[in-house]
């Protein structure tokens, strides 16, 4: 009896650990809507903090004529970029995240509430791409970008809604880089 009791607490154990490890919520996603939002309103060494504690590792910087740093875990990329904004002469802070999950690119589109004032916007390009502009709180712009090719990648950009509109529209064409 008391044999049985032990290797049906082992089972169950075993049945723990393993729903721990393969279930799809032990695998969160990396950042939410709102932190996306947040992260464009912080320091570069605030933002390198932020994503390095999620386990990403300096990719790739870029000084030509905007100024990124890029950041890696797996297949996701998170970037920080200094955009020039050539009609207003400045820079604006944009935060690029970019996935090939569709759960994780799906979940952070659900989070975002709709406004009735700035309705999303929706770009079909004949490439297999397509763009949802989404207004937040008339500050910021979010685009979420779709792009279909031999995989299908998923890409969140958070950019503030005061960037002129060149700038805005010349990343609705801009290729999805890795």
């Amino acid at each position: 009896m008391l044999r049985k009791l032990v290797s049906m607490s082992r089972i169950c154990l075993l049945f723990l650990f393993s729903g721990l490890f393969f279930s799809p919520s032990a695998h969160a996603q990396d950042f939410s809507f709102n932190e996306l939002i947040k992260l464009r309103t912080t320091s570069l060494t605030e933002f390198e903090t932020e994503v390095m504690a999620k386990g990403y590792d300096l990719a790739d910087v870029s000084k030509e004529n905007d100024q990124v740093v890029a950041f890696k875990k797996g297949t996701n990329r998170i970037s920080y970029s200094l955009i020039r904004n050539p009609h207003a002469e400045g820079w604006d802070t944009v935060i690029t995240y970019k996935t090939y999950s569709n759960d994780e690119y799906n979940a952070v589109k659900k989070q975002k509430t709709d406004d009735p004032i700035h309705p999303d916007i929706i770009h079909f390009f004949n490439d297999g791409m397509y763009i949802t502009h989404v207004y937040v709180d008339g500050r910021m712009c979010v685009h979420f970008r779709t792009k279909q090719n031999l995989e299908t990648r998923y890409e969140v950009k958070v950019i503030p809604d005061n960037t002129d509109r060149y700038n805005q529209y010349s990343t609705l064409k801009g290729d999805i880089r890795w």
